[in-house]
């Protein structure tokens, strides 16, 4: 900065990212408003702002829920939960004293019992008999919301997943379908993306929400993070809640990894080169963030031939290794949340992508074929 090189801005800029702007912000909040005459008007009824209970992402969750026989005693569902039983003047997180899940969405109050609860969250089922006290926890059934599927060379193989708000677990291919104890955790948070060297079992590369990924030796537990880093003076990186991350089919030491732009790693994510430009539409409303990397695809016959695609519709392929790029997805549907593109293992040329247009109320199928580069 001394030299003018770089302005101060510049260095903030670099020692954040775009995530962390839209997230680690100042919040206001939050408040609780009741109406008594069906909506006309309404009265601020808590006596204190509640904070840390819905962060930044309100819209997650954020929903009330009044007891069938008091009004007076009422529920917020957010990262905790908290009631109020003088009618919202004051409020305590319910289950304090024992590990209840976060992020609840889905409430039932008994209208013949209040005091029963059933309560769905991140976590699965909890059921309370006390008025949200005490917590039984139902999750007896090893099911959970897989983001991604990976598997290692092992024999027998070994499946690895990431979950919703559940971690990163892997388990053996011989285990029995209906028993989740064989199943061991890698990561926590939101599991994301896995890759396993094929050559090396132990060296994972995982993480969680917003591009937070690490190279991972298990049987050292030594995690080191990955994530690639704007240049000085570069617009920051955007990075999709599910960052993909694709491991080479020509060199497992290769790695790819997605923001606005593809960068690539030839030492196992120790130093990264931006190999384009920023392949998005770059809109300004959207998802948060928006116009980001949400899948890429390697070709496994050419190493120079790479397929993305984006949240906001585009797919571009290079066949130059990242040299020039060319949108392909001109015919497609716009602004479609392209959820996979894969190349083909048979033809350089051909690949298969998939969107999805349900943020637009559309549950159409949207699966295409080309077999001339698009």
């Amino acid at each position: 900065m001394r030299e003018g090189k770089y302005k101060p801005k510049a260095l903030a800029d670099y020692l954040g990212d775009a995530n962390e702007a839209l997230f680690d912000s100042s919040i206001k909040g939050a408040q609780v408003y009741r109406s008594k005459n069906s909506g006309k008007s309404w009265e601020k009824v808590n006596s204190y702002d509640l904070e840390n209970l819905i962060y930044t992402y309100g819209y997650y969750f954020g929903e009330v829920r009044v007891s069938p026989t008091d009004p007076n005693t009422l529920y917020i569902m957010g990262v905790p939960m908290l009631k109020s039983t003088d009618g919202g003047k004051t409020w305590k997180a319910v289950a304090e004293k024992q590990p209840v899940h976060v992020d609840h969405h889905a409430m039932w109050i008994d209208p013949n019992d209040p005091q029963h609860i059933l309560l769905g969250n991140d976590g699965g089922l909890y059921e309370s008999h006390d008025g949200a006290i005490n917590f039984i926890r139902h999750n007896v059934s090893p099911v959970a919301q897989f983001y991604t599927v990976a598997v290692d060379m092992e024999e027998p193989y070994n499946i690895y997943g990431g979950m919703q708000d559940n971690g990163v677990f892997y388990g053996s291919s011989e285990g029995t379908p209906y028993d989740n104890n064989h199943w061991e955790r890698v990561f926590g948070g939101d599991g994301m993306h896995v890759a396993v060297h094929p050559e090396n079992s132990d060296l994972i590369y995982t993480g969680y929400q917003f591009g937070n990924y690490f190279r991972i030796n298990q049987s050292e537990s030594n995690y080191s993070k990955i994530s690639p880093k704007h240049e000085i003076g570069e617009a920051r990186y955007r990075f999709n809640w599910n960052t993909p991350i694709e491991m080479s089919n020509h060199n497992p030491d290769i790695l790819y990894f997605g923001s606005q732009k593809l960068n690539r790693s030839m030492d196992k994510g120790k130093t990264w080169t931006t190999i384009s430009p920023d392949l998005t539409k770059d809109l300004p409303n959207g998802n948060v963030p928006y116009s980001t990397l949400t899948t890429i695809s390697e070709s496994p016959l050419d190493f120079s031939v790479i397929w993305v695609g984006t949240d906001d519709g585009n797919i571009q392929v290079t066949k130059d290794g990242g040299k020039t790029w060319n949108l392909v997805s001109e015919n497609l549907p716009e602004r479609r949340w392209v959820s996979e593109v894969q190349a083909s293992p048979h033809d350089p040329a051909t690949a298969y992508a998939s969107l999805n247009g349900y943020r637009y109320d559309e549950f159409e199928t949207y699966i295409y074929k080309t077999t001339n580069y698009g």
